[in-house]
């Protein structure tokens, strides 16, 4: 008796061994799209770098994504499943996300696209070996039929604060979405802003303050596949104005990081095409005339604090444009859904897009 009691003596006091976290954590907040979801699970899976923990935030989506959820849980303890109820939307699912990650690194993924296989590799062995906050890689872009490789830059750059709030801002190489980067956890904060449609193109900039070094690489490891019920083609008004709204916010957010950055002409230019985008997206895809009239109204009305239209910053066709839009909006109505008759180019990728 007394050997159990020393046995047992010694094991409590002896230190366990303390559960390894993984090193990245990534989170796929999911609603309604059980059609794509093992596509994108099984993508994860088969990363070659495996130090990693999935979280999948279920939203309360109504088809069966939920329990697909489950059984990738159930069949690899990587995955772990939080289940919202009741559905509170991306931004919020992606905070819950944040909030129950392990990792030191975060990577973000949209249960309708996939990942190659040496898509994390690639970023852990980027963000690591130039000692970074941020890793970012191209992407490709997947329609019915065809896809767009976007590399995004020609070599791989190496970025500090000054350079990363520019790059952000002219969007070429830096763009605002998260799912083709790896962040160093620490500089996730703060959280995503619920209710806003352009949450990653308003948080990102956000972050954008603790970002003080960055590397880009030309190599494209993800799939983004494009849809008919993907923000950039949604014809609800209420998501170009948030567009709109959340592009004269983001600029000066980053003027607030990096006075220097860019100029005050770059941001003028860069807010009145926005502003013509808003309004050629309500002219072609608002089909009642009164409800147009309506949301031009409003596009005219957030421009108010806009600086005025220079021909010089704008170039002749922008400074016509904005001008058109805000002084003739019936006109400009008019004219954008004329010429779309002619825009076969636009056309043919609308109708390429997954349903």
């Amino acid at each position: 008796m007394d050997f159990y009691i020393f046995a047992s003596i010694i094991n409590n006091s002896c230190p366990r061994p303390m559960e390894k976290t993984p090193e990245i954590s990534i989170i796929v907040p999911i609603y309604n799209v059980e059609k794509y979801l093992r596509e994108c699970l099984n993508s994860i899976k088969s990363q070659t770098f495996t130090d990693w923990e999935c979280i999948l935030i279920d939203d309360c989506s109504p088809d069966g994504s939920g329990t697909i959820c489950d059984e990738y849980a159930a069949g690899d303890s990587r995955f772990r499943v939080i289940h919202n109820h009741p559905n509170g939307g991306v931004a919020k699912a992606r905070n819950l996300g944040i909030r129950a990650v392990k990792g030191e690194y975060i990577g973000f993924v949209d249960p309708d696209d996939w990942i190659e296989t040496d898509h994390f590799q690639t970023l852990y062995e980027l963000i690591t070996t130039y000692r970074v906050d941020m890793a970012q890689v191209g992407l490709i872009q997947e329609y019915k039929g065809y896809c767009r490789q976007k590399p995004l830059t020609k070599t791989m750059q190496i970025l500090d604060q000054k350079k990363v709030v520019r790059e952000l801002f002219l969007g070429s190489s830096l763009p605002n979405y998260l799912c083709n980067k790896l962040l160093l956890r620490d500089i996730v904060s703060p959280d995503f802003p619920e209710g806003h449609v352009f949450e990653d193109m308003y948080i990102f900039n956000l972050w954008a303050r603790n970002i003080h070094s960055a590397v880009l690489s030309p190599k494209m490891s993800y799939h983004y596949r494009r849809r008919v019920g993907s923000i950039t083609y949604s014809r609800l008004v209420h998501t170009v104005i948030d567009y709109l709204q959340t592009s004269y916010e983001r600029t000066k957010i980053l003027r607030g990081i990096e006075p220097e950055a860019f100029s005050a002409n770059e941001a003028n230019l860069y807010l009145w095409k926005a502003a013509i985008l808003s309004g050629k997206r309500i002219a072609r895809y608002v089909e009642d005339s009164q409800d147009r009239q309506q949301a031009i109204e409003k596009v005219i009305q957030l421009t108010q604090n806009f600086p005025s239209p220079e021909i010089k910053v704008l170039g002749l066709k922008r400074w016509w444009r904005a001008n058109l839009i805000r002084k003739y909006p019936r006109c400009f109505c008019a004219l954008m859904r004329f010429v779309f008759l002619f825009d076969f180019h636009t056309r043919y990728r609308v109708r390429s897009l997954y349903d």
